[in-house]
């Protein structure tokens, strides 16, 4: 009929940078109605991003790109970046309109908070309530060269104090916007991804310390080579900058993403390793942290 529910359940092994573990990943019910040129649809529950775009998941089983993994640098905690790809699935609904090869989605979502009490990278949650966050995307399918997908991402989050961890203590008002594309550059053989990324936080603190605010840009570029029907290989080549009211000019960070993925029926087999190999911090900027050399080995079964 017109509905489906979708779920993932992500399991992975304990290996070097990843603690392994089985983790409920998607989880949503869904609804279509209208015609294979227009039609409307809608999704609702804990979902991960979709895109058909260089953001779409199955690549970032080999590392989040740079520009959507690391978070902001204010003296705070706060998230990972909440899209493409989404560490984290978040409770919310889309709402879909679709005609011919294009496809808007607008979504709302309840929000995220960071509850680590450290000053690297927060650990991202869903709180029921807390926030609204809002979402617009559009996905172009351009003829047989390949798919586009933009979005603009808006969003309001409370953060803990980093250093008691006991009190929401700033709000961080982010707007993020964000270009992929995958080009088929030799059909069923070879998919050239590319991606861009901005980000601007600003963080108001509620009681007695100092606001600030976080800016940041991104690109990638790489590519998925179809070399056999149960192998696939893909590589990724990521620059960051980033910097904060504080620094005077950005520190830049550069990483790179290998995979190896094996599909076989319902099954998806993926190795990856990720590193950031260089990072040039200006004085007063935090340089990245618990993102080298990490190997992952990943199942993913769909029934």
């Amino acid at each position: 009929g017109n509905f489906g529910v979708w779920s993932e359940i992500d399991g992975s092994l304990a290996t070097q940078g990843n603690p392994g573990g089985v983790t409920l990943a998607q989880a949503d019910l869904r609804y279509v109605q209208g015609t294979p040129e227009l039609f409307f649809n809608f999704r609702g529950g804990m979902m991960a991003p979709e895109g058909i775009g260089a953001s779409d998941q199955w690549f970032s089983d080999g590392g989040i790109p740079l520009m959507d993994r690391l978070s902001a640098i204010y003296n705070q905690d706060t998230l990972a970046t909440p899209f493409g790809a989404m560490g984290t699935p978040e409770l919310g609904a889309e709402f879909g309109f679709n005609y011919l090869d294009s496809h808007l989605t607008l979504g709302i979502y309840n929000g995220f908070n960071g509850t680590s009490g450290s000053l690297a990278a927060a650990t991202t949650n869903q709180t029921g309530g807390v926030s609204k966050d809002f979402k617009v995307q559009l996905d172009q399918f351009v003829g047989d060269l390949g798919v586009v997908t933009a979005m603009v991402y808006h969003g309001s989050i409370p953060l803990q104090d980093p250093i008691t961890g006991s009190t929401f203590s700033w709000t961080d008002t982010f707007n993020t916007g964000r270009l992929y594309l995958t080009s088929y550059a030799i059909p069923g053989k070879l998919d050239v991804l590319a991606g861009l990324g901005v980000a601007s936080n600003q963080f108001t603190y509620t009681t007695t310390a100092a606001a600030g605010t976080f800016v940041s840009e991104g690109a990638f570029l790489g590519g998925m080579y179809y070399a056999r029907p149960h192998l696939n290989l893909g590589a990724r080549y990521d620059v960051y900058r980033y910097a904060t009211q504080a620094t005077s000019s950005p520190s830049v960070a550069n990483g790179f993403s290998i995979q190896v993925s094996a599909p076989f029926e319902n099954n998806l087999f993926i190795a990856s390793y990720d590193t950031v190999f260089s990072e040039q911090p200006n004085a007063g900027a935090e340089v990245i942290q618990g993102l080298d050399h990490n190997f992952k080995v990943v199942w993913r079964f769909l029934y």
